[in-house]
């Protein structure tokens, strides 16, 4: 069952349960009241009629009629007085009975009263015992049906509205229970646009209740898992992207390995370097799941270590591309700076922005690397880039020139990974540039990540 089937049902449980309690509640007080009014109402005439029936008794005539005489009296008196509905009792025996029924045990009776259930009529019976007149009683038997019927009269009434409300309120439950899980159902909407790969969905928050806060946490896990994916196409395209220099290499070199038959120490000296570089890829796929959140943490390792070195190691992994797109690459060190760093995610960074350099240059150009009194730069002398399009450049994916980016392997991910090991190492990125001039680029370490040791 739909639970706006579930909770329109619970709803009409609920408010027909109390409308029957409050309904019969009410019924019942209101039948009391009836009848407690026409009990009273009828107590009040035969009290008004014993008083006066009563006064005959008081006459001084009276104490001196005969039996037969005073029988006969009071029964003309009776007469005349009460009227139909009315009984005159004597010691239990009936005198005389001016109603359409027969009078059985009238010592049972009590002035409280009592009503019978005679031939599908509800009968009232009163009973008066009079002062003046010793031994006589006089019993009042009154047909309150019409009373019992108005009862049942307003209990239909009551049916119908109760019904009528009940019908009218399930359509209302209804309509209002959809309109309140609306929002649930565009929330199952958009989970299945998102499980189908649509990462841009979203539902609209309308209101700040519960249900407003499930969407807005909806959308916040939609954006999570839009970032992870994001990240995730970042870890692939930068793993791409950093494993080409080293394959480079490495493939190179076991070319030479079986094609050329080398020097014992060549040989070595090949196979060395390959068995570096694959170290040197498997941890830097580590280091790079770590750096965008997809790996356990712990896995870098910060040292000091000189620019120099660093300079140094990074000249031997671009060496490759440098030598095949013409371009020079120098190392300029002017004092002997170490940085706090992880020597494998630094290398990269600044391997990144020589690559940048390198297919940003011409034939004969030259990139270098140099250290800084607050960091290190590259810098090429290529044909730089727009003004207008600096800000953009460390995003992930983006390119200033796509077609020359793509022809020459480039993913627009260099800058976007420089940008996360300079954060992880507490450093920024600052990048100058004029087009036709060439750019550099600044790594500034905080003073807690580099110390100088001396010229």
């Amino acid at each position: 069952m739909k639970l706006w089937k579930k909770l329109t049902v619970l709803f009409l449980l609920f408010l027909i349960s109390s409308l029957a309690v409050c309904g019969t509640i009410t019924l019942y007080h209101t039948r009391k009241i009836n009848i407690d009014r026409t009990v009273s109402n009828y107590k009040r005439q035969l009290e008004a009629v014993s008083y006066t029936f009563d006064q005959f008794g008081a006459r001084q005539e009276f104490e001196e009629m005969s039996e037969t005489v005073r029988n006969a009296y009071l029964q003309f008196e009776f007469k005349k007085c009460c009227g139909a509905g009315y009984a005159l009792l004597k010691d239990g025996g009936t005198v005389i009975n001016l109603t359409d029924y027969d009078i059985v045990n009238p010592d049972e009776l009590d002035e409280n009263g009592m009503v019978q259930s005679v031939e599908k009529k509800k009968i009232l019976i009163l009973k008066k015992v009079l002062q003046e007149i010793e031994g006589y009683e006089i019993v009042s038997i009154q047909d309150i049906t019409d009373t019992y019927r108005e009862t049942e009269r307003q209990l239909g009434l009551y049916l119908l509205i109760y019904w009528a409300v009940s019908a009218a309120a399930a359509v209302c439950v209804a309509m209002m229970v959809k309109r309140l899980l609306k929002p649930l159902k565009e929330l199952e909407q958009a989970a299945g646009q998102l499980s189908g790969g649509n990462l841009k969905e979203r539902v609209e928050v309308r209101s700040g209740d519960e249900v407003g806060e499930l969407g807005a946490a909806f959308n916040r896990m939609a954006s999570e898992i839009e970032h992870q994916m994001d990240d995730l196409k970042l870890l692939l395209g930068a793993l791409n992207h950093e494993i080409k220099t080293p394959m480079t290499s490495i493939i190179g070199y076991s070319e030479s390995l079986i094609h050329v038959k080398l020097p014992e120490e060549q040989r070595r000296t090949a196979l060395n370097y390959i068995y570096q570089e694959g170290k040197r890829l498997e941890s830097l796929s580590g280091k790079m799941m770590s750096l965008l959140g997809l790996y356990e943490e712990g896995v870098y390792e910060f040292t000091w270590i000189p620019a120099e070195a660093l300079f140094q190691c990074v000249e031997e992994m671009e060496k490759t591309c440098a030598k095949a797109h013409g371009v020079t690459l120098k190392t300029e060190c002017r004092g002997k700076w170490n940085y706090l760093v992880d020597p494998v995610l630094m290398e990269s960074l600044i391997g990144n922005l020589v690559q940048n350099g390198i297919r940003a240059s011409e034939p004969g150009d030259t990139v270098i690397m140099r250290d800084t009194e607050d960091g290190m730069e590259v810098q090429d002398f290529g044909r730089g880039i727009p003004e207008s399009e600096i800000a953009n450049i460390t995003k992930a994916f983006y390119m200033v020139d796509k077609s020359r980016s793509r022809k020459e392997g480039g993913a627009g991910l260099g800058l976007a990974i420089c940008g996360q090991i300079a954060k992880l190492h507490h450093a920024r990125l600052e990048i100058r540039s004029r087009e036709g001039e060439g750019t550099v680029v600044r790594i500034h370490f905080e003073d807690d990540y580099k110390t100088f040791t001396g010229r």
